[in-house]
């Protein structure tokens, strides 16, 4: 029985192979038996302990050598693999770093939704404080303030006392619905309209009792296209008369401005005598009602209006309601401060630990 391993054939074939050059590389040179110095030189030409392996120690070193080899190829591919195994697991602690930074983010970053309520909020709170004056008397800002009046009327904890409106003023305002942006307005008073001096003349007489039928026509929704287009074609009669004044320098540039703005506005509410929704319109359905500011808006909101435009010489109404509804919004929040505070947004650590101290 062999006292050497077994090991695979492809190894064997190794060893011998590399045992068959180190013989080869002995006789070369001349190491060993019979080397070029002739002689028996069992352990070397240099003597013991000197220069190379003779014989079958020979062979046993590179045994040896190439069993080294291998170890250190299995060690190293064994450290290889360690290696290969941390860097996965860096990659792993790299991506669970990376999903808590951006969970960290996404918690404490605003959402679109947070930022456009934050944006509203501060519009209200503008609109309320300090409306610009194109604001108010276009109806827009009113119209920005009702869903947020309207909550704050319906919240009976947070509605503060009632704040009282002049009815004549009431009256003036002008409302609108759906898509309409302009409401009965110069002609809600029955088709009686007030003109201003530089429009005054025999047209304006002759259109006069045109837009009181008109108006009482549309009321019942009897309102015909041959009435309708004798009122459209002298409007247009009377425009053109009015540009054709200024620019021979017989009216001035403020007077044709206002005129302008009257005619504007006109042919805004002549325009409502062929809407499906003129009855509504001009037999006083659509109207701004309510003894109070919240009765007003809560109103408004039922059915459905809006604020349209201010008629040219109904500006003080709108301004009067914008300071009514000031005082509404202020006193619904306490009333401590002269300016209305309304609260926008929370903050990172509200978001994160809710209202806990």
């Amino acid at each position: 029985m062999s006292l050497l391993p077994r090991w695979p054939l492809s190894f064997v074939a190794a060893l011998v192979l590399l045992a068959a050059t180190a013989a080869g590389a002995h006789a070369q040179y001349g190491y060993g038996y019979g080397g070029i110095y002739g002689g028996n030189y069992p352990n070397g030409i240099y003597g013991p302990g000197y220069g190379y392996l003779t014989g079958r120690a020979n062979v046993l070193q590179g045994q040896a050598t190439v069993m080294d080899a291998y170890g250190n190829l299995g060690l190293q591919s064994e450290q290889m693999r360690i290696g290969r195994e941390k860097a996965e697991q860096e990659k792993l602690v790299t991506k669970r770093k990376t999903f808590d930074e951006m969970k960290y983010e996404r918690e404490n970053t605003e959402s679109f939704t947070e930022k456009l309520e934050k944006t509203e909020a501060l519009k209200v709170r503008r609109l309320i404080n300090n409306p610009l004056p194109a604001e108010v008397t276009s109806g827009s800002a009113f119209n920005t303030l009702l869903p947020f009046l309207n909550q704050v009327a319906q919240n009976s904890h947070q509605g503060g006392p009632p704040v009282p409106l002049n009815q004549d003023l009431l009256r003036q305002i002008n409302v609108s619905s759906g898509t309409a942006t302009a409401g009965a307005g110069v002609l809600k008073d029955g088709g009686k309209v007030t003109w201003p001096f530089t429009l005054r003349g025999p047209m304006q007489e002759e259109l006069d009792p045109l837009l009181e039928q008109a108006v009482n026509l549309a009321a019942q929704n009897k309102m015909t296209p041959k009435l309708y287009n004798q009122i459209t074609g002298k409007l247009k009669t009377i425009t053109e008369d009015m540009r054709t004044q200024f620019h021979k320098e017989e009216i001035d540039g403020s007077a044709y401005l206002e005129s302008k703005r009257f005619l504007d506005s006109l042919d805004g509410s002549v325009a409502l005598l062929k809407s499906p929704n003129a009855p509504k319109y001009f037999n006083g359905t659509y109207a701004a009602r309510g003894a109070t500011v919240d009765e007003l808006v809560m109103n408004m909101s039922a059915q459905g209006l809006k604020f349209a435009p201010a008629q040219p010489g109904n500006e003080g109404a709108y301004f009067a309601l914008q300071s009514a509804i000031q005082q509404y919004a202020t006193a619904s929040h306490g009333g401590g401060d002269s300016n209305f505070r309304l609260r926008v947004g929370s903050t990172v650590a509200e978001r994160t630990y809710g209202n806990n101290p």
